[in-house]
């Protein structure tokens, strides 16, 4: 049916023409208010005209000729030319007023419709989708030209080589070129029409990926570098080695290098992925404790310390053999060794003992091996009882926890400490002053700081008058000039060392309650200090009216309270330097008596007055 305006004809170029139609109204539309440009009209007819002459196909076309065909010289003198990437379009523009816009191309197979294929500006066209062997047949139609110019068709068949090797592709095993087989190509995923696609052999080892255990040529197989997660398409990619020894980790039964089994660190408690952590070795000797047989090095079996009742993780404990006989105590019938048998053997781990028969409280071996009952144990004080169980030895009424001299029937106190029991000493108290001395002279014997002696000018013999000397019956700390003796009067001697060292007096840190001892004579009273501080010497009571004697060297300060002052004093630019703290001292300097001072702050100058 045709529209409503529009005749359509057939003037036998396999077109229908438009005739006698209104050239401002669209093909198959009442004329009316759908008004188009003239332009657009123009390419609407000529649409509907290439759509009316493709049923039945064009039936002007050039005569066949696969290579050579000829051309249908009105009006655009179409060449057709097959080469070995497709077929090539060539033609001129037609004449007309107004010239082709641009140019449609169709294509048909061998009895189907036309199709648009492309559509360009130029006077040539490259079809690159065309297939080797088969029959073409192109239509090239105008667009925007006018006078309208009838479409030109011409065939062809297309005869491609796309690798260029002289064998048409539908008869060439290798299209490409690419040296591997179409139906080789196609099976394996690569595309035998592309020269640069090929199945792939990653490493050159001659095995395609598709059968080769080690695409990349890393040495590590597919599955493995996969199950890693390192890449099997990179060489550079492998698994890890943290040891660097060239042994994968995941092969690798010692994974950081220290010498230990993965499996044993894991069973052991250390880390297998780190070199610095162990199984542990408790003695040191270089075997880890689950390879040694003795783990805590003390010469005895792991297995026979259980055995035998001994902690194998410890060195101290060890199956036992007490006497030293060879034999361990398990198997010894005489355990300590002191002759008794077990068995018979009260105390079988103490050599020194083992049963009281005569029960005297001496044990039958304190001798280290049994004696006869009667012959059991030194007895001094003859009473029956030997001396190992005897709480007065020498039999003084004196029990031998109270006694200085507990196997000396005639001493048992030693008051001065000098070794001389008070039975034997002529000076109990240690104090310069007999004994007979003092009961004269109605003092204590055995309080050495009790009173002076009227026969001596200088009782304590420390070279100061009585007279003139704050505790005339204790001798003063003097410093000489090496190391003075120190001794502690309730018992041995101290570590206090004293010096003289640029007329300062060092000592060593730590001491109480000691007794300096200078000669023969004792000054009793210290004060802990730093090391390297000066030592004050203090007395243990006041005695009104003396005087300090300063000499032309540092001398001590006293504090005649019994406390020790922070008081030093020196001789410098004839002036008294001191640091602060001193009370109710008088101070002599050269000839001339102090009698008193001020407090002042450290560093201030005391003056003479």
């Amino acid at each position: 049916m045709q529209a409503p305006g529009i005749m359509v004809t057939n003037d036998g170029d396999g077109f229908s023409a438009v005739v006698g139609a209104d050239p401002c109204i669209r093909p198959f539309e009442p004329r009316g208010e759908n008004m188009v440009s003239p332009l657009r009209k123009c390419f609407l007819l000529v649409l509907l005209s290439l759509v009316s002459c493709f049923e039945p196909p064009f039936e002007h076309s050039n005569p066949f000729d696969p290579k050579n065909p000829t051309t249908h010289g009105n009006p655009y003198q179409l060449t057709v030319k097959s080469q070995d990437d497709g077929v090539v379009l060539t033609w001129k523009a037609p004449g007309g007023k107004v010239p082709c816009v641009e140019y449609m191309v169709y294509r048909s197979e061998a009895g189907g419709k036309p199709e648009e294929v492309g559509r360009v500006a130029t006077l040539t066209w490259l079809d690159a989708a065309t297939e080797d062997g088969v029959n073409y047949s192109y239509t090239i139609a105008c667009v925007g030209g006018t006078p309208q110019p009838s479409p030109t068709t011409s065939k062809i068949e297309a005869v491609l080589d796309a690798d260029g090797d002289g064998k048409r592709d539908t008869t060439d095993n290798d299209r490409d070129g690419d040296g591997q087989d179409n139906d080789f190509e196609e099976e394996h995923g690569s595309d035998p029409d592309v020269s640069s696609e090929v199945v792939p052999d990653t490493d050159d080892d001659g095995l395609f990926d598709f059968e080769d255990a080690d695409i990349d040529g890393d040495g590590v197989l597919n599955e493995d570098e996969t199950a890693q997660g390192s890449d099997p398409l990179n060489k550079a990619s492998v698994p890890a080695d943290l040891d660097g020894d060239k042994v994968y980790d995941y092969l690798d039964d010692d994974i950081d290098g220290d010498g230990v089994l993965n499996e044993d660190e894991t069973a052991q408690g250390s880390d297998p992925l780190n070199k610095a952590s162990l199984p542990a070795d408790l003695d040191g000797d270089k075997i880890y404790d689950y390879l040694d047989d003795d783990i805590d090095g003390d010469g005895q079996d792991n297995d026979f310390e259980e055995e035998h009742g001994s902690d194998p993780d410890v060195s101290s404990d060890v199956v036992p053999d007490t006497d030293d006989d060879g034999l361990y105590d398990f198997e010894d019938d005489d355990i300590d060794g002191d002759g008794v048998l077990n068995e018979d053997d009260e105390q079988p781990l103490d050599g020194l003992l083992c049963h009281d028969l005569d029960e005297d409280t001496c044990d039958e071996c304190a001798g280290g091996e049994e004696v006869d009952p009667s012959a059991d144990g030194p007895d001094l004080d003859g009473d029956g009882l030997c001396d190992a169980g005897d709480g007065d030895q020498d039999g003084d009424t004196v029990a031998d926890a109270s006694d200085a001299f507990p196997r000396d029937p005639d001493e048992s106190v030693d008051t001065d400490h000098d070794g001389i029991g008070n039975n034997a000493d002529t000076d109990d108290d240690g104090d310069g002053l007999t004994d007979q001395a003092e009961v004269t002279a109605g003092t204590d014997p055995l309080k050495k700081d009790t009173g002076t002696n009227p026969n001596d000018t200088d009782t304590d013999g420390d070279d100061y008058p009585d007279l003139s000397d704050l505790l005339p019956n204790i001798a003063t700390f003097s410093i000489g000039s090496t190391q003075e003796a120190v001794r502690n009067v309730q018992g041995p001697p101290t570590e206090i060392q004293v010096y003289q060292s640029l007329n300062e007096i060092q000592w060593s840190y730590g001491f109480s309650q000691v007794t300096f001892a200078y000669d023969t004579e004792q000054v009793i009273g210290y004060d802990e200090y730093s090391m390297g501080e000066d030592l004050i010497v203090y007395m243990g009571s006041k005695i009104p009216g003396e005087t300090f004697t300063l000499g032309s060297t540092q001398q001590e300060v006293i504090d005649a309270q019994g406390t020790p002052t922070a008081v030093q004093v020196y001789q410098s630019l004839n002036e008294i330097q001191w640091s602060y703290g001193f009370s109710q001292i008088s101070f002599s300097y050269d000839t001339r008596i102090v009698t008193g001072y001020e407090e002042s702050d450290l560093g201030q100058v005391l003056h003479v007055e």
